[in-house]
């Protein structure tokens, strides 16, 4: 009884090696690729890297594209993937890094159309450098999706309980009643260790799949969803700017009125929402726009123009719907996207 034990012990530990040599080799770019340095990027025309120079070299040295003229997958022609290194978990290696992580992945997030979070089912660790990296994450709960890899190392039991574990994570961090979308499995070509859920872990690969090849088609309309959160957005700020700088006296205690501002900004809000009748949600977070506010003088800022609030209205109510219905006339041409990708998978 004891040999097979330690049978069984020595072939997982022989899989979890081979695992990690497959997940820490480098996959070799193929020939007629080519890999471009992160300083080089900044400064390529056509690629939308140059916002990056504000992290430094110290970022940019260790960032880098590798560009692959003939693909694979014709999904490879319309997505980009950007791997993001390992999470840290010692103060130690964090301040090895010499640039603010969670600033860089909230550079990329707001400018991703999807974004994956991978945990380990056998050790579900949220470290406070990846829990910084979700706190930035929390304006775009809804691009967020969790990988639970490795999960056939784990029994049934153990699985369920580290599910439940990182939903009830996931909804503390992000701060959001809506169920983040988990995809479970075991991504490697190995053979499973526990195989009761193997049926779910081929349905959470095709599901999550089928939602990348689905990102070209639906680039368009987020294009559009981000640009009406975005007016939304500047609405209030416009508003909020106005309201500060209207309240600041004409000659004497300006500095006074501006700290009492500043730690009255709950008040204030309520105040613009009822007087403009906006939306809760697309007001900044309070302690952040607060930090900022610190540091301004509120008799520069810009006294609001009714007009240019109506012009940023007529944007949501007339501009973009007639865009709609313009991108509406092109619906042919998605279609044979998809029909593309299904005659694709039928081949396989």
């Amino acid at each position: 009884m004891g040999e097979r034990r330690a049978q069984k012990l020595e072939e997982n530990g022989n899989r979890e090696t081979k695992r990690r040599k497959l997940e820490g080799s480098e996959k070799p770019v193929p020939k007629k690729g080519r890999i471009i340095k992160g300083n080089s990027l900044t400064v390529t025309p056509g690629q939308p890297y140059s916002g990056l120079s504000t992290f430094g070299s110290n970022f940019l040295d260790k960032f880098e594209a590798a560009v692959c003229p003939i693909t694979t997958h014709p999904l490879l022609d319309s997505v980009t993937f950007i791997d993001t290194p390992g999470i840290l978990s010692g103060e130690k290696q964090r301040i090895a890094r010499s640039y603010d992580f969670a600033d860089a992945c909230r550079w990329f997030a707001n400018r991703a159309d999807l974004v994956l979070l991978l945990f380990d089912a056998h050790k579900l660790d949220i470290s406070d450098e990846f829990r910084e990296v979700m706190d930035a994450l929390r304006p775009h709960s809804d691009k967020v999706r969790c990988v639970l890899n490795k999960a056939d190392q784990v029994s049934a039991e153990e699985l369920v309980r580290v599910f439940g574990s990182l939903m009830w994570s996931m909804g503390k961090i992000l701060g959001s009643p809506e169920v983040v979308r988990v995809y479970t499995g075991s991504y490697w070509e190995g053979s499973l260790i526990h195989d009761q859920f193997r049926c779910m872990f081929d349905a959470d690969e095709s599901l999550l799949i089928n939602e990348l090849k689905d990102l070209p088609n639906t680039a368009t309309s987020r294009r559009i969803n981000e640009l009406v959160r975005r007016v939304r957005k500047v609405k209030v700020h416009v508003c909020l700017l106005s309201y500060l700088r209207g309240q600041m006296p004409l000659f004497f205690g300006k500095k006074t009125a501006q700290e009492t501002l500043v730690n009255s900004l709950p008040e204030v809000f309520r105040k613009i929402r009822t007087m403009y009748s906006l939306s809760e949600g697309d007001f900044p977070n309070v302690k952040v726009f607060a930090s900022k506010l610190r540091y301004c003088d509120f008799r520069t800022f810009p006294t609001v123009n009714r007009q240019h609030l109506k012009n940023l209205d007529d944007i949501i109510q007339c501009h973009v719907p007639h865009l709609l219905t313009t991108l509406g006339e092109n619906v042919h041409e998605e279609q044979q996207v998809l029909h593309h990708f299904a005659k694709e998978d039928k081949k396989k």
